[in-house]
């Protein structure tokens, strides 16, 4: 077990508050964590199995897990409750380095939230994307590819909503609460509807395409949700 953190009881007592609609909410409060494990407090029990991550506690006290962008993952095991259709996912998120593409939060063959840094490595761009086997090619939806992110060692909050619709149309991207503008990335594919399948959620990517950097409090709805949990946690990540 990792030691008590120092949130006082009232910042505990709004962690565990479960978001409405939430079928996987990582929180990371200080009881039920270990090296290897965090916990769901959804209720469906989409634990999170840690390989490679170390924890990290923030002057707040909120934990938070590090991936070192060579080949640390937390994996969540598939279950029904994470089988969707239309759904939302959010995080907090803090760049060590960026370089390439970078996988944070994915289900293969169903969805990938990554980001992708140019070149010169002076701005990042945000994707969600899905390989289509008919075309062979990456498609989805992407923000602009500059002046999305361009800083390190700075916490943001993304929320990813998907409505069921065609990947390419029905995405959209809030970047600390604030839309951000879309377009088709690659091709349209054939790729028209959701899918689903039996494979594990993965955050902190895979190889060639690894995480470098902090991740806290992940969240994943059954639903769109238009307001997240970014007021309510962003003193905790002093924002």
């Amino acid at each position: 077990m990792l030691r008590r953190n120092v949130l006082d009881s009232g910042w505990r007592n709004i962690l565990r508050k479960v978001p409405a609609n939430a079928v996987l909410y990582l929180p990371a409060l200080p009881e039920g964590l270990s090296q290897a494990t965090i916990p769901d407090y959804s209720g469906n029990g989409n634990h999170g199995t840690i390989a490679g991550a170390t924890w990290t506690r923030l002057n707040s006290g909120l934990w938070v897990l590090s991936y070192d962008g060579i080949d640390d993952v937390t994996q969540i095991t598939h279950s029904a409750s994470i089988n969707l259709t239309t759904w939302t996912t959010e995080f907090w998120f803090n760049f060590a380095t960026l370089a390439g593409e970078q996988w944070v939060f994915y289900k293969a063959s169903c969805y990938a939230i990554s980001f992708y840094t140019s070149d010169a490595g002076v701005s990042t761009g945000i994707y969600v994307q899905v390989w289509d086997d008919d075309t062979a090619k990456y498609i989805g939806r992407r923000t602009a590819t500059t002046g999305i992110i361009t800083q390190t060692n700075t916490w943001k909050h993304l929320r990813v909503t998907y409505n069921g619709g065609v990947l390419t149309t029905d995405i959209a991207f809030y970047l600390d609460d604030v839309q951000v503008d879309t377009a088709n990335y690659e091709n349209a594919g054939t790729f028209t509807a959701p899918r689903t399948n039996t494979n594990n959620i993965r955050m902190g990517g895979e190889p060639s395409l690894w995480f470098s950097g902090k991740l806290a409090l992940p969240t994943q709805y059954n639903t769109v949700v238009d307001n997240g949990t970014y007021p309510r946690t962003r003193r905790l990540l002093g924002v």
